[in-house]
């Protein structure tokens, strides 16, 4: 309920920067990623518009390939 609040241009620059965890499921990076945008979204740094574009390209670039 009252957890820490990052500023918009630091929720932008954790978007962009993170990548997929170590043992991370495909779900729980898609859904961290998503938080990041639409919390800079409901601050004013982002439109929908530009979230939605963001979004797949983001997330298909932060994937980690793990074999076998």
């Amino acid at each position: 309920l009252y957890g820490t609040v990052l500023s918009g241009e630091t929720l932008l620059q954790k978007f962009y920067g993170e990548k997929q965890r170590d043992k991370e499921s495909c779900v729980a990076w898609s859904c961290r990623l998503e938080d990041y945008i639409y919390e800079a979204m409901e601050q004013g740094m982002v439109t929908p518009d530009a979230a939605r574009k963001s979004l797949p390209s983001r997330f298909w670039s932060g994937l980690e390939w793990v074999a076998g």
